[in-house]
C-alpha cells in the first residue's frame, strides 16, 4: 500500500504544485477533484492558499 501512496503523492506533486513560472496546471481543479481527500491533504501539507513559500 505504501507504493500506491507514494505514486499518488508523485502525481499530486507533479500536477498540484506551481511550475517554474509560479503557475498551477491548467487541469488543477480537475485533478484536485479526482483525488479528493488525498489532494486536499497534499495541498494542506504544501501551504496551498497561503503566502508562504
Amino acid at each position: 500500500m505504501l507504493q500506491k501512496e507514494s505514486s499518488i503523492t508523485e502525481v499530486l506533486s507533479a500536477h498540484l504544485s506551481k511550475d517554474s513560472n509560479g503557475n498551477y496546471s491548467p487541469f488543477f481543479t480537475t485533478i484536485r477533484s479526482y483525488f479528493g481527500k488525498d489532494a486536499e491533504n497534499f495541498l494542506n501539507k504544501n501551504n496551498y492558499g497561503t503566502n508562504k513559500k
